[in-house]
C-alpha cells in the first residue's frame, strides 16, 4: 500500500481539526436541549461560553500538536544535515515514514554521499600531488643534507618550514628539530627582525650578519628574501656559517700552552736552584769530573727559565677565556636595535631622537651585549625625563678612531643614582650578566655620568672601526649593519585499556573564576582562529588531590590555525613518589615499575609550562587536571596555571554546542562529532582525541557566531552557570 504524503496527512489534520469538535459540541447542544437547558438565557450563555473555551484549547493543543511534530523532524534534519557539512561527513539522516520530508532526507543524504564521493576523487588528486611535492622536498632535503652550511627557511614571523641538519646542529635545536617551531626560541629577535625590516624595506637585496646561538658558537648569516606570487616578502633565508670553530681550536691550542708553560715554571725553578746548590758545593769544584755535566744542566735550566718569561704566561692566560665576537655597526642602527628591546616594555620609542654626523663612522661592538646595555639605560631615561621633556642620542668623532655618544634627558636625578645605574647588571645572551660598565669597557671604552640642574645624560667614548677601502671583509662578505645575538631554549618530551571516564564530575569552577579576573580585555577580543592552544590531559594515581593523589602522565599537542599539530607534543611519565594504587592501574595501564625511572614533576612541569608558554590551554574536564597540578605548581613557587593563561574547557563547550544532548563526556563528545580515540586513558591519547574534539568545536562555534575567546568564555560561563550542578 502505498504510504500517505505529507499533504494528505495534513488534509486528514484540518479535518480532524474542525470535524470531531463539531460532532462533540452537537452531541453536548442535543443533549442539552433534551434537557431543556436552552429556555434559561443564562445556561444557554453559559453553555456557549465553555463550549467556545473547550474548542479553542482543543484547537490550540492541537495546533501545537501537529507543529511541534513537523518542526521537530526539520531540527532533526537541519542538526544532521550541520554534522555532515562540516565535522561528521559519514552522518546520514534517519528516515521514518516516507513522507515528503523524508523524500528531502533522502536527497540530501544521497547528496552527501555525491560530495563524498568528489572528496575522495579530490583527496586522491591532492594525495598525488602532495606525493609529488613530497618527492621534490626529499630531493631537495637530500642537497640540502649534504651541504657544509647550515641552510633555514622561515616565514616572516620566524616560524621554521625548512631546515637541514647542519643548521639544527648549529642553532642546538633539541630533539624533533626545527620545523614547526619559532626561529626566535634560538637565536636574537630583536637582531633578526631589525635585517629582515632592512630587507623589506630595499635598502638591500641581502643582509649579512652574526648570530650568537645559546650553545656559545658564532655564526655568520646571510639573509634573502623569498618573495609570493604577488611580489611581496613572505619569507626569509638563513645561510649559517660557523665560523667560532677555528676560533675555539686556537683558544684550545692556546689554553694547553699556556698550562704546559705553567706547569714548568716550577720544575724548571727547582732545577735551576738544586743546580746552583751543586755548583756552590765543594765536592763539584772545577777538576771534577762531573762539573762539566752540571754546568751544562745548570745552563738549559736558566734558558728555559728566560723562554717561559720570555712567553709571558700571564697575558696568555687572558687569551684562554671565550672570546666576545666583535662587528661593525652605526650608532644609528645600534639605537634601533636598542629601542627593538623596549617595545615589550611599552615605552615611548618616538621619544628619541638620534643625531650622527655625516658621513657616520662605524663602530667595532658586540652588538647583543652594547644595545642590551643602550637598552637599560634609555629605559630609565625615558621614565625619569619630565613630563614635557625629550631624550636623545648624540655621538661626534673625536681626535684620533674615538666615538664620543650621550645619551640623555630633561629631567633631574643625582649622580649617585646615574651611577648605580651604570653599574646595574644587564642580561647579554649567552655571556650571562655584566654591568653596564663592565660592557663599555669590554670595548675598550668608557662610561661616566653627568646630572645637571636640569638634564642629566650618560656618556660613552668607544672606540671607531678604521675606514676599508675595500667593500668587502675578511671573510669575503660585504659589510652591512650589525652581528651579534643571544638566544633561549625549549624543553619538551615527545613520544590502559578503555573504560569510563573515572573522574566525571569533578569540577572545581573556582578556578575559572581566577582566570576570568586575570584574563585582559584585548585577550578576550582575539579571534580564536588566531590564537594557539595547547591541549592538556593527566593520569594520575587518584582523585583526590588534597588526600595525596599525585600526577602520573602529562601530555600536550598544540592547535594552531584551527589545525591539530601531531608533530607538536609534549609527553612525559613522572614519578610521583608513592605507590601506584591497583585500582588507578586499572584505568590507565602505569604500573611503579614504569615510572620508577621517570623524572618527578619538579623537572616535568617547568618544562611543560615552557612548552605552553603564550598558549590558551583546552582539556576535558580541564579543572580536574588543574586541581591536580595547582599543588605543585604553588610548592615550586610558578604562577599560577589560571592566573597567566586562559584556559577553555571543551565539556562546557560542548554543551553549549549541543544543548538538547545527553551525554558530554569524551567519548560521547567524540562520536557524536566523528571523532576516533586511540589509547583511551592514557595523557597523549587522551590529549590527541580532544584535540580533535576541540578542532571540530571549533567550527560548530563559528556557525553559532561564537568567534573570539571572549564569546567562548561567555558561552562556556552561560553553561555552567544554567545547566552544570556545582559539585
Amino acid at each position: 500500500m502505498r504510504p500517505w504524503n505529507l499533504e494528505r496527512k495534513l488534509v486528514l489534520a484540518v479535518l480532524a481539526l474542525f470535524l470531531v469538535p463539531t460532532v462533540v459540541a452537537g452531541a453536548i447542544l442535543a443533549a442539552l436541549y433534551r434537557r431543556g437547558a436552552f429556555e434559561d438565557p443564562a445556561a444557554l450563555v453559559l453553555a456557549f461560553v465553555v463550549g467556545f473555551a473547550g474548542m479553542m484549547a482543543y484547537l490550540g493543543l492541537m495546533a501545537h500538536g501537529l507543529g511541534r511534530a513537523l518542526v521537530s523532524r526539520l531540527q532533526e534534519i537541519q542538526r544532521g544535515t550541520e554534522l555532515m557539512a562540516t565535522v561528521h561527513p559519514d552522518h546520514r539522516l534517519r528516515v521514518h515514514r516516507g513522507d515528503e520530508v523524508d523524500a528531502l532526507a533522502e536527497e540530501i543524504n544521497r547528496m552527501a554521499d555525491r560530495v563524498r564521493e568528489a572528496r575522495g576523487g579530490l583527496e586522491t588528486q591532492v594525495e598525488q600531488a602532495t606525493r609529488a611535492l613530497s618527492e621534490e622536498r626529499a630531493k631537495l632535503s637530500a642537497v640540502l643534507a649534504e651541504l657544509d652550511e647550515g641552510v633555514v627557511v622561515a616565514t616572516l614571523d620566524g616560524l621554521v618550514t625548512l631546515a637541514n641538519p647542519v643548521a639544527q646542529e648549529l642553532l642546538g635545536a633539541p630533539t624533533g628539530g626545527l620545523l614547526a617551531r619559532s626561529l626566535f626560541d634560538f637565536v636574537d629577535r630583536e637582531k633578526v627582525a631589525h635585517f629582515l625590516d632592512r630587507l623589506r624595506a630595499g635598502q638591500s637585496a641581502a643582509e649579512r650578519f652574526s648570530l650568537q646561538p645559546a650553545s656559545g658558537a658564532v655564526l655568520h648569516a646571510g639573509m634573502t628574501p623569498f618573495l609570493g606570487v604577488d611580489g611581496r616578502i613572505t619569507g626569509f633565508i638563513l645561510a649559517l656559517r660557523d665560523v667560532s670553530r677555528p676560533a675555539h681550536r686556537e683558544d684550545e691550542r692556546r689554553r694547553l700552552l699556556t698550562e704546559t708553560l705553567e706547569a714548568l715554571r716550577g720544575p724548571l725553578s727547582s732545577v735551576r736552584s738544586l743546580s746552583e746548590s751543586l755548583l756552590g758545593d765543594p765536592s763539584f769544584a772545577p777538576g771534577n769530573g762531573s762539573r762539566p755535566l752540571l754546568e751544562a744542566i745548570h745552563a738549559e735550566a736558566v734558558r728555559l727559565s728566560g723562554l717561559v718569561a720570555s712567553v709571558g704566561v700571564p697575558s696568555l692566560m687572558g687569551l684562554a677565556h671565550a672570546p666576545w665576537h666583535f662587528e661593525q655597526i652605526t650608532v644609528s642602527d645600534l639605537i634601533v636595535v636598542s629601542l627593538r628591546r623596549l617595545a615589550p616594555d611599552g615605552m615611548d620609542r618616538d621619544a628619541v631622537r638620534v643625531e650622527a654626523p655625516t658621513p657616520e663612522p662605524r663602530l667595532r661592538a658586540e652588538v647583543s651585549a652594547l644595545s642590551a646595555a643602550f637598552a637599560h639605560l634609555l629605559g630609565h631615561l625615558l621614565a625619569m625625563r619630565t613630563p614635557a621633556g625629550g631624550v636623545w642620542v648624540r655621538s661626534s668623532r673625536r681626535r684620533g678612531q674615538v666615538m664620543q655618544v650621550e645619551a640623555g634627558a630633561d629631567g633631574q636625578s643625582t649622580l649617585a643614582r646615574l651611577e648605580e645605574l651604570l653599574d646595574a647588571s644587564v642580561k647579554v645572551g649567552p655571556a650571562g650578566r655584566l654591568s653596564v660598565r663592565e660592557i663599555v669597557r669590554r670595548h675598550a671604552g668608557e662610561a661616566w655620568a653627568v646630572a645637571d640642574a636640569d638634564r642629566l645624560a650618560f656618556r660613552f667614548t668607544l672606540p671607531v672601526e678604521e675606514t676599508r677601502e675595500s667593500s668587502s671583509t675578511g671573510d669575503g662578505l660585504p659589510p652591512s649593519g650589525a652581528r651579534f645575538v643571544g638566544a633561549g631554549t625549549v624543553s619538551g618530551f615527545g613520544g590502559g585499556e578503555a573504560g569510563p571516564d573515572w573522574r566525571r564530575g569533578f569540577y572545581d569552577f573556582s578556578f575559572f573564576d581566577q582566570m576570568e579576573r586575570s584574563l585582559l580585555p584585548a585577550d578576550r577580543a582575539r579571534a580564536l582562529d588566531e590564537l594557539t592552544f595547547v591541549v592538556l590531559d593527566t593520569e594520575t594515581t587518584g582523585l583526590h588531590p588534597e588526600a595525596g593523589d599525585r600526577v602520573l602522565s602529562m601530555a600536550g599537542v598544540r592547535v594552531r590555525d584551527g589545525v591539530l599539530r601531531r608533530s607538536e607534543v609534549f609527553d612525559a611519565l613522572i614519578n610521583p613518589g608513592r605507590p601506584i594504587p591497583a585500582g588507578s592501574i586499572r584505568f590507565h595501564g602505569i604500573t611503579d615499575a614504569m615510572v620508577a625511572e621517570a623524572p618527578s614533576i619538579d623537572v616535568v612541569l617547568p618544562a611543560f609550562l615552557r612548552f605552553a608558554e603564550g598558549a590558551v590551554l583546552v582539556g576535558h574536564e580541564v579543572w580536574f587536571d588543574l586541581r591536580c597540578l595547582e599543588p605543585d605548581v604553588a610548592r615550586l613557587g610558578l604562577p599560577s596555571l589560571t592566573a597567566t593563561r586562559p584556559v577553555l574547557d571543551s565539556l562546557l563547550l560542548s554543551q553549549a554546542v549541543h544543548a538538547s544532548a545527553s551525554d558530554h563526556d569524551l567519548d560521547a563528545v567524540a562520536a557524536r562529532l566523528g571523532v576516533r580515540i586511540q589509547a583511551r586513558h592514557s595523557a597523549l591519547g587522551d590529549a590527541l582525541a580532544t584535540a580533535e574534539v576541540f578542532v571540530r568545536l571549533l567550527e560548530l562555534l563559528r556557525k553559532r557566531h561564537i568567534r573570539t575567546l571572549g564569546q567562548a568564555l561567555d558561552a562556556a560561563r552561560a553553561v555552567r552557570t544554567h545547566r552544570m550542578p556545582r559539585a
